[in-house]
């Protein structure tokens, strides 16, 4: 099935919420899936950068929250209202990514799977959070990757044959 599709009509996959020994609540496949399926929608409340900041400088210590870039200086805030996407947990060694599509001429922003995944697999990406300039403290990642960098949004390592890949 044509992916776009899969967006306009919502037909995903089954995931769950669930609670994780070490990073809150994840997103898990409750059925094997397989490489490059969009697996959920990521929807949240668009805002502009200067509200981006706001809502940045008004979080708590320990306070969850779920930013996701679109395009000319626009956000999705997943917090008030978002899919179960916003559950999927960083890692520095994902097996997913956040993608912008364009959705009859609209920007839509899709989990999709870079490999096959198993049943009850935790679903994960690399947030590739930015410290905006400053402003936020990058939190420490408890990903568990042979390549884990330290703090989520941090320089990542190629594995060795990431490496090779990017040479063919």
């Amino acid at each position: 099935m044509c992916q776009n599709n899969a967006l306009q009509r919502r037909q995903f996959p089954a995931t769950e919420v669930y609670h994780t020994e070490k990073c809150g609540f994840g997103l898990r496949a409750i059925e094997d899936i397989a490489g490059r399926v969009v697996v959920s929608e990521y929807l949240g409340e668009v805002i502009d950068d200067e509200e981006l900041r706001e809502r940045i400088g008004n979080l708590k210590d320990g306070d969850d929250y779920y930013f996701a870039a679109l395009t000319n200086g626009l956000f999705l805030d997943a917090g008030p209202m978002g899919s179960n996407a916003r559950y999927a947990n960083h890692s520095c060694a994902p097996n997913c990514s956040l993608e912008k599509w364009s959705v009859d001429g609209e920007i839509r922003v899709a989990l999709v799977t870079l490999r096959p995944i198993r049943r009850l697999e935790a679903l994960c990406y690399n947030y590739r959070a930015d410290d905006l300039d400053g402003e936020v403290v990058l939190q420490d990642c408890r990903c568990g990757a042979e390549n884990c960098c330290g703090v989520i949004g941090g320089n990542v390592e190629k594995s060795k044959i990431e490496e090779w890949e990017s040479t063919v």
